[in-house]
């Protein structure tokens, strides 16, 4: 009997982060994560200046297996949190209390369109 233990690897969208999703016990999958690092991600971040990404699995199994696969890399890590809001915690018609050294803007499409420039960064908020 075979046992088949399908995993996967989704590279976002922003080119910077990938997630390992399925079983990590997936060894085949695991014996070719380098190759695939060296030969097609490698060159494919370099040539939008990358030089380092991010990778996540979607269960904490995968933690100790990424950092056995990529031992010989340079590895860091750190602790997330993810906050998430649940559909009663929204109050849409609140103002937020802010300190006076911020400015409190309602996104809209005029305010991206941003034809009057108000916003200086535009080109980080809206890559093109």
């Amino acid at each position: 009997m075979i046992i088949h233990h399908p995993s996967g690897l989704i590279w976002l969208g922003n080119n910077d982060g990938f997630i390992f999703f399925g079983s990590e016990q997936n060894e085949e999958f695991n014996n070719e994560l380098n190759d695939f690092i060296d030969n097609i991600i490698i060159p494919a971040a370099k040539k939008v200046q990358l030089k380092w990404f991010e990778g996540v699995g979607n269960h904490r199994k995968w933690n100790s297996i990424i950092a056995s696969v990529f031992e010989h890399r340079h590895l860091g890590s750190w602790l997330q949190r993810v906050y998430t809001l649940q559909q009663g915690d929204y109050k849409g018609d609140t103002v937020p209390i802010m300190n006076h050294e911020y400015e409190l803007c309602k996104i809209s499409a005029s305010l991206l369109d941003n034809k009057d420039h108000s916003i200086h960064n535009i080109v980080f908020c809206n890559p093109k």
